[in-house]
Parts: C-alpha cells; structure tokens; sequence
C-alpha cells in the first residue's frame, strides 16, 4: 500500500514539475517540450502502476497497466529525443531510426497490454502481476535493452568530442538518470518475465531518471547567458555604438560606448535626425524599412564623424514596427585610408600611363630602326616597310579599324621582313634568277622572323605579319600553305600592301611597273593570291589616287 501511494505522490509531483518547467522563460524550444511530455509521461507511468497495486478489480488494472507501459514506451522514446538534441548526435539519421523506434514501441505496447500476457493476483496488501508467454517477454527484453544502448551509446560518442568540463559533466548527468532507470526497472520490468513477482520500482527509478533530466536541462540553462547579463555585457564592453530607438525615432537605450560617441547624457533622448545628418522625412522610412542588408553611410550631427550604420526593425505580431536596434561603426580611419589609398591610385595611373607613352615611344623607335636595317641589307628596297605599313594603315582606316588595332597592325607590317636578317645578301640583291636552293633560302625569311618576334608579347600577333604574309588566299602559300579566313587578318593586309609595293618599286632585277601593269595583276590574283574584300578596299584608294606614297 505505501509504495503504491509513494508512486502517485511522484506522479503527480512530476506533472506539476513538467508544467512548471514549461512555463519558465528563457528555455530552450525542444528541451521545454521535451521536459513537458516526460513530465506527463512519467505521471502517467507511476499513477498507472500505483492505481494497479490499489485496485482489485483485476479488469481494471488491465486499463492501468496499459496506461503505465503507455508512459514506458512514451517515455523512452522522448528521451531519445532529449539525448539527441543535447548531444547533437545521429543528426543524419534521427528521422529513420525514431520511426523504428516508434513501431517497436507501438508493438510492444500492443503485445505486452494484452490480457493473455499478463496475470494479476494478490501480494502482500497489494496487486501484482507476473508475464507468462516467452516470445512477449523476448520482445520486450529486446525492446528495452536496444534503448537503453542507444541512449548510451550516443552519450559515450558525445564524450570523446567533448573538450569542456561542464559538458562532460552533462554526460555524467545522463549516464546516472538512464542507469538509475535501469536498475530501477529490473525488478518491475525484468523479473515478471522470468515468471517471479513483480515490484513496482520502475516508476521509482522514472521519477528520478525525470529530475535527473531536469537538472541537465538546468546546466544547460545555466551555461548561457541570461538576458540581464548579455544587456550589462553590451553596455559596457562593445566597443562600437548600439541604440534602441521607439516607433517615432525617438531614443530610448543606447551603451556607454554610444553615449561617449554621440557626446549624450545617459538621460537624453534625442531623435534619429538629430543625431545624423538626415531630414526627418528620409528618417523614418530609414527606421521602418525591413531591406537594410548591409550598412548605409551617414554623418553625425555633432563631430561629423563618417559612420556605417546598420538597422534592423522589431515588429509585433501584427507586423507593425515596435523598436529598430541601430549599429554604428566608426569610418574615419577607414575614410582616410580609402582616401589615401585612391590619391595614390590615382597617381599610380598617371605614373604608368606616362611610362607606357614613354615605352611605346621607344618600342616603335625601336621598330623604325629595325625596319630600317632590314631595308638597308636590299639597297633596291629602302624604304619598302616604311611604305609597306603605310599603305598598311589606309587600307584599316579604310576597313574601320581602330587607332589601336592599327597601331599594331604598323607594328607588324614594319617587321614584316624582319626575317631577311638570316637570308644572305648574296640572295637577296642577286640580279639574275635565283636558284631553286637560294629560293628556297629566301622564303625561310618569313619563319625566321616568326622565331624573332614570337616571344614579344607587349605587341599582340606581332608575328602573325612576318610568318604569314606570303600565304595566299587560295592555299599555294608558304610557309604553312594557309587559305582563306585560316589566315591572319593582319598578314592578309600587308600581302596585299607588300605586293603592291615590290611592283611599284625598281627592283634588281626589273624596273617599277606602270600602273595598268599593278591593276592588272592585282586583279588577276584576286581571290587566288589576295583576299577579295581586302583587295577591293586597296584598289578603290588606289584607283582613286587616294593612297598616299603610291
């Protein structure tokens, strides 16, 4: 009789502790609920088991014991629930295995409340039962211990990651509540099994697995800061400026630091407006406004301090704004820097773009002197790239070029025939057809002078007018039988403006042709030697006398 009336004393000492948990402020979402349920669970469990050994009406202690094996299988699982949010564990695979765990326990349920499993009889002054099928008494068996090793087994996982203290004290919190559970409920739970009386104990061992959970959740509490604490830490040690302003703007709370930055009495009150640069007319829609990502940039009224100030709105249920916390950082040195940072960006520029002018200048005297020298080596020829790039030129004015894009395109059409620095000058000034090893010889020039300016990279393609401009149009070029659009768009110019040249020019072995004579053979090697379009373009300035040094 007195430990049936021990256990509804514990019952309903757990209800009321469950509710009284859950209506605490400042807990934790899940561990409430969780304190919540385990509460009731455990009323249910010990009233269940306390109303059976008082009831002799062994039809009703059938409802009784289902309600207690109810709050059992209730039970365990919720506390898995609470073991695995405490120790973050089975994060991945929580949903599966509850679901498991809720069948097993929905079965066992089942099997062990069915009449023909159990059977009452007096004992002592009070009801007592004992279970009779094996299979029901395996089950259950099975059902309890794999709990109970999960339980375990989470907490001996969240040990050895554990590097805290307090957290390992929380570990050792949870192995004595489930280790009390669990020899608590050999002699309820385990020995009617095997056929001996039962002792209704496990309600006992529940009621102290339940305060020893409620202290956990208690530590857990205790580990983190109350409300008062993180307000007394922000106003005093954040060393940036935090305010509170009301729905009109108006301040009602700020930290020390903000009260030495804004120059304020701890009991002044002034508006938003008042302390920016800001109308009151853009001030409230600053205040109210749910969009502000990231900070906007204001002026302080007072010392005209650059600040990055960033707000956030606190509205009721009713979504309408309540407060709106301002954060505002100082930018002043980041204003200085950002200013002297972009003088000296901008006198960086005007420094390089004064050394390029000053490298192109001397890149193309370079060039100049180059073409020059390679003129010189052919005294019939002086002057060709000279007028080569020229003719160059009005032929990419003529195409729409750009100033740059015509540039390098000069660049390359004076270096055309750099190649002819690794050609004898026995070949190149012979007045007598050359033989088919000396030409041969000659036409070597175009991959040499690819070789030379293939690794000078401040000119782009500079190459491509040396190595390509005497392919043809029709692929019977050297020195890599290109055709059509295959071949570069620069050497495709400079062959029709090197052609044109060396017949307009007294060579060593004839004189300049006429001008009927350069017409019709340029027009007879149109589409074959030369590119079409490009050629029409050169042949209109020609024919118009619009090409300069023709």
């Amino acid at each position: 009789m007195a430990i049936n009336i021990i256990l509804i004393v514990m019952a309903t000492a757990a209800l009321v502790y469950g509710f009284d948990y859950v209506c605490r402020e400042k807990r934790n979402g899940v561990i409430r609920q969780c304190m919540l349920a385990n509460g009731i669970l455990t009323f249910l469990w010990n009233f269940g088991y306390g109303m059976m050994g008082l009831c002799d009406d062994y039809t009703i202690c059938y409802w009784w014991r289902g309600v207690a094996l109810f709050g059992v299988c209730g039970y365990l699982l919720v506390e898995f629930l609470f073991v695995r949010h405490v120790t973050g564990t089975l994060k991945k695979h929580f949903a599966p295995i509850m679901v498991v765990l809720s069948i097993l326990g929905t079965t066992n349920f089942l099997l062990v409340v069915q009449p023909s499993v159990v059977t009452f009889f007096p004992y002592a002054g009070r009801t007592a039962y004992s279970s009779n099928p094996v299979f029901a008494r395996v089950y259950q068996a099975c059902f309890l211990t794999l709990i109970i090793m999960i339980l375990v087994s989470m907490a001996i996982y969240w040990w050895f990651r554990l590097s805290l203290r307090r957290e390992k004290e929380i570990v050792i919190l949870l192995f004595c509540s489930h280790f009390s559970l669990v020899f608590a409920m050999i002699p309820d739970t385990v020995l009617p099994t095997l056929g001996y009386v039962s002792i209704p104990t496990s309600g006992i061992g529940a009621f102290a697995c339940y305060v020893f959970t409620v202290y956990v959740a208690d530590r857990l509490s205790a580990f983190e800061l109350s409300a008062n604490s993180m307000n007394d830490y922000i106003y005093h040690n954040v060393d940036n400026s935090v305010l509170f302003f009301d729905t009109y703007g108006k301040l009602i709370m700020s930290n020390e630091f903000a009260l030495k930055f804004f120059g304020l009495d701890e009991n002044a009150r002034p508006y938003f407006y008042e302390l920016f640069q800001v109308s009151k007319e853009k001030a409230e829609p600053l205040l109210h406004s749910d969009t502000h990502a990231e900070g906007i940039k204001l002026t302080t009224t007072k010392s005209n301090t650059v600040c990055s100030v960033i707000l956030s709105t606190i509205r009721d249920k009713y979504n309408e704004p309540m407060y709106t916390a301002c954060f505002v950082y100082d930018l002043t040195k980041e204003e200085r820097m950002y200013q002297e940072v972009n003088a000296l960006k901008q006198q960086l520029q005007i420094d390089l773009e004064k050394k390029t002018r000053q490298m192109e200048r001397l890149t193309l005297q370079s060039i100049a002197t180059i073409a020059n020298t390679i003129d010189a080596k052919d005294v019939y020829t002086k002057g060709h790239s000279e007028r080569v790039a020229a003719y160059s030129v009005q032929i990419a004015e003529a195409l729409g070029w750009h100033d740059n894009e015509i540039q390098q395109l000069r660049n390359a059409a004076l270096l055309h025939d750099i190649g002819k620095i690794g050609v004898a000058d026995a070949v190149l000034n012979k007045d007598s057809g050359l033989t088919d090893e000396e030409y041969e010889e000659l036409k070597q020039h175009t991959v040499i002078g690819g070789e030379i300016l293939k690794d000078i990279n401040m000119i782009p393609d500079l190459d491509a007018g040396a190595l390509y401009h005497h392919e043809r149009y029709d692929g019977k070029g050297y020195p890599a039988g290109l055709s059509g659009e295959h071949i570069p768009l620069s050497a495709r110019i400079i062959a029709v403006a090197d052609s044109f040249d060396a017949m307009n020019t007294k060579r060593v072995y004839r004189d300049p042709l006429s001008k009927n004579e350069i017409l019709a053979e340029l027009k007879k090697n149109r589409g074959t030697q030369f590119d079409p379009k490009i050629l029409d373009v050169f042949l209109e300035l020609y024919e118009k006398d619009q090409l300069a040094n023709a």
